[in-house]
This record gives C-alpha cells, structure tokens and sequence, in this order.
C-alpha cells in the first residue's frame, strides 16, 4: 500500500491511465477527490504500454462513463483493462487529500472467480 499526500489536478492537467496486471484499490485518509472511469473501447488510439511500470497513459479524453467521488470512508476498486484518471479536484474544493493506493496481483482474483476469469481473458 503506498500513501500519498497532494494536491488534486484539474481535469485538463491529467491522462487516462490503464494496467492490466494489478488491480487499485484506492480510498482517501483526509480530502476529496474525484477519479474518471471510461470504457477501455472509448480509446482508439494505439499508446505504447510499459510492461516494466504495468500502465500506459491516454491522449484522448473520451466522455467518460463514470466519476467516483472519493471522500474519507470510500474506496473504488479499479480492475485491469478499466482506463481511469485519478487524482481530479472536485469543482466544489480544491484541497490536500491524503491517499491509499494498494496494488493487488489479478492473479490474486483470477484463481477462485470464474466471473472475473471471463471479465480478464
């Protein structure tokens, strides 16, 4: 689990980023913060994908197919293949946010899901 304290962007100052090896789970300590979640199809571009750093970063800023409002109590969890843009300040406030970030193996929920096998493969 890596923490982290910052200010969030605006909307224009971020990518759209994806992974396919590990899945997020991110929940705030203190603050407010948005993250956009778009459909991985939405994306037509053809980015280079890092293997060593598991993510590759999107140009485009397709509409997006759902905003999570983070807030201290909430937590998202984000899969392998769901492009999402974190770290957004919300219209309303602009302030430090404090942040936990796990990464988990997706092999870790492969082995015992057969949804989430289909939802991978």
């Amino acid at each position: 689990v890596n923490q982290d304290e910052y200010i969030p962007y605006q909307f224009s100052q971020r990518k759209y980023e994806m992974h396919k090896r590990f899945v997020d789970v991110q929940f705030l300590l203190a603050g407010f913060e948005d993250i956009y979640i778009a459909n991985k199809e939405n994306f037509n571009e053809n980015q280079i994908f890092d293997d060593e750093k598991d993510i590759v970063f999107f140009e485009s800023k397709p509409k997006e197919d759902l905003i999570v409002h983070l807030r201290p109590g909430i937590f998202v969890v984000i899969y392998p293949n769901e492009a999402h843009m974190p770290c957004i300040a919300p219209l309303f406030k602009q302030q430090s946010v404090t942040k936990c970030v796990a990464k988990i193996e997706a092999d870790l929920f492969l082995e015992n899901h057969s949804l989430l096998h289909k939802y991978f493969s």
